[in-house]
């Protein structure tokens, strides 16, 4: 069984205390495609080595703001939590998935350039695939999207799989390096959406098989 290690939140409570956490549809979610999911606060560098050596894949999961967008401590924790647990997936070459928040920030990572838009808070998106894509095999796709730091452009590493309806980029992918991103909420989904949990499962087991290709 595939082991998922998940970046958890990192927030302040009524207390002003720091507070670590994950919501259980991400379990759920994963226990569900037969996966064994996991979280810590831990971040000290010889616990983020560990974690990239024990774990197949990395989730960075949605919730919250990146420090780009909302200057706070909080924020610019998490961010430099979540950035060494990326350079340490990376150096394992194995697959990273970035959700909302996650995709935002490895897109301000790889130049991304970004608006602000309320009509992606709250909202359905049919969304068609890009026939290039390697990781997300099928047509078309329904999402949810629940942010306002809509993504216009993503660096050259990166393929856009697809674009909402207004132009922003709502799936993009890097097949060198194993990194899939959804700016919509899997884990949100009733879970008897076969097609999601299918992309993810695929993604998970199969990227060491993946080649890169022209573009």
């Amino acid at each position: 069984m595939k082991k998922i290690f998940i970046a958890p939140i990192k927030q302040k409570n009524k207390y002003s205390e720091n507070e670590f956490s994950l919501t259980t549809n991400w379990i759920k979610l994963f226990n569900n495609i037969g996966f064994f999911s996991f979280t810590t606060t831990g971040n000290k560098a010889a616990m983020i080595k560990k974690i990239s050596v024990e774990f197949d894949a990395l989730v960075l999961c949605g919730g919250g703001e990146i420090y780009k967008f909302q200057k706070n401590y909080i924020n610019l924790q998490r961010d430099k939590f979540e950035k060494k647990l990326i350079k340490n997936f990376l150096l394992k070459k194995k697959p990273i998935l970035a959700v909302c928040r996650g995709f935002q920030l490895i897109a301000s990572i790889n130049n991304g350039k970004f608006e602000k838009s309320n009509k992606h808070v709250r909202e359905t998106h049919k969304l068609k695939i890009n026939k290039k894509s390697v990781f997300v095999r099928c047509k078309k796709l329904t999402t949810n999207s629940f942010h306002r730091n809509v993504l216009k452009s993503i660096g050259k590493k990166f393929t856009v799989v697809s674009r909402s309806n207004d132009g922003f980029i709502e799936i993009a992918e890097n097949v060198d390096e194993k990194i899939l991103c959804f700016m919509f909420h899997p884990e949100r989904y009733n879970f008897s959406n076969k097609e999601i949990r299918k992309i993810i499962k695929n993604f998970i087991y199969g990227s060491s098989n993946f080649s890169s290709r022209k573009r």
